[in-house]
């Protein structure tokens, strides 16, 4: 339809463009029916359907009169300056590189001959591996009675010492006289944990004839 109306603007196309905005109205008061295309002085021809293509060729995009706008190019980019480059003679590049680059072994040739670079780690042989040791076992009898003994010994020294700080606190509340040096809390939890350490005793020593030696 655009390029119709352009058509209406230009001179040749104009009665042909006429034509078919008429078939295009006359087909829809038919039923919709395909329109039919048109002469060149907007003329209908019927049994020759208006197409697409027909309608392209027709009339073009380029049939209207006001020129087209010519596409405003990018701004140029500006310019890049590089500093330049410094440059070395010749002379003093081979210099360098003969300094820089180890000196080869005496009678060998190739990449071999080359020594390793100054700093560079010397390889060492491969180090056979170690295989790792087995998991500790349970600890042997004699050395579980060790630490039973052990801590017997140390239930009878700290027995000995609990009962002889009692007495001294016992004593010395008794010529005082402020309040009683324990809370009722306090005196419950003492004696609640001495109960069951005396109750866990008790039982140990048949457990200890169970594994002794007949005589």
């Amino acid at each position: 339809m655009t390029n119709v109306l352009q058509a209406l603007r230009h001179e040749k196309k104009r009665m042909m463009a006429v034509g078919v905005l008429r078939e295009l109205a006359a087909a829809m008061d038919d039923g919709d029916r395909s329109p039919w295309r048109v002469s060149s002085n907007g003329t209908q021809l019927p049994g020759r359907a208006m197409t697409p293509v027909w309608f392209d060729m027709e009339f073009p995009k380029e049939m209207g009169t006001r020129p087209r706008r010519a596409p405003v190019p990018p701004p140029a980019a500006p310019p890049t300056t590089s500093a330049p480059r410094a440059t070395t003679p010749a002379r003093e590049q081979v210099g360098a590189r003969a300094e820089t680059e180890p000196p080869a072994l005496t009678g060998a040739t190739g990449p071999a001959a080359v020594l390793p670079a100054q700093g560079a780690p010397a390889a060492h042989p491969a180090q056979p591996a170690i295989p790792a040791s087995p998991p500790p076992g349970p600890p042997a009898p004699d050395a579980l009675m060790v630490r039973i003994e052990e801590l017997i010994h140390g239930v009878s020294e700290g027995s000995t010492e609990i009962r002889r700080l009692l007495h001294e606190l016992k004593n010395r509340a008794d010529g005082a006289a402020a309040s009683p040096p324990l809370t009722r809390g306090r005196a419950d939890a003492a004696v609640r944990r001495i109960n069951q350490t005396v109750a866990r005793l008790r039982e140990l020593p048949e457990l200890v004839e169970t594994m002794a030696e007949s005589e």
